[in-house]
């Protein structure tokens, strides 16, 4: 669960700590994550289920396996935290199932 008054980084950090085992402490916040002993292909996608839970937010696979560090996924994490918390009709609200309105926020329905 989302816990507001630690960071997100540290959130991050806890949650590839305990998935790999290691101090969060040890777990750098601008180490790569290839640089992270035991992250593999499978941790990779546990810390995916992870951060969504722990968010209660929805990631997609192909931007977790684009972030090149720990610093790319508080980023992504972040953004995906922003994209919640806009009230609709705000600029960029999202339409059904988190799609961008192609008609914009403003248009009236028939």
């Amino acid at each position: 669960m989302f816990d507001p008054h630690a960071t997100v980084e540290h959130q991050v950090r806890t949650v590839i700590a305990n998935l790999l085992h290691h101090p969060v402490e040890t777990v750098d916040a601008d180490a790569g994550l290839s640089d992270l002993s035991g992250l593999d292909s499978l941790t990779l996608f546990q810390i995916l289920d992870a951060l969504e839970k722990r968010f209660e937010i929805s990631l997609d696979e192909s931007e977790l396996y684009g972030a090149s560090s720990l610093a790319d996924l508080v980023k992504i994490v972040e953004l995906n935290l922003a994209e919640v918390a806009a009230p609709s009709g705000e600029p960029g609200a999202s339409g059904p199932a988190g799609r961008p309105d192609p008609e914009g926020a403003d248009h009236e329905r028939a």
